[in-house]
């Protein structure tokens, strides 16, 4: 979980997700998936393209609706 994300946090979360096998198929998990990615991609402390690469991982992890990074 990502409470103040700073480029480490995040680069952690990218590393643990990738670790991961599959994201449970229930909507509290992807709704929590969504909402910390919105948390990071609003953030003024990552850079953008790890905000990227994030969104990148949970798409291919299964995660749908991410806000588009400019």
């Amino acid at each position: 979980m990502i409470n103040s994300p700073t480029e480490q946090t995040v680069r952690d979360y990218i590393d643990d997700l990738e670790d991961q096998w599959f994201i449970n198929n229930q909507p509290a998990v992807w709704d929590r998936y969504r909402a910390h990615f919105e948390l990071v991609a609003n953030s003024p402390n990552v850079p953008i393209e790890l905000k990227r690469e994030l969104r990148n991982v949970l798409l291919k992890k299964g995660v749908s609706r991410l806000i588009k990074i400019d």
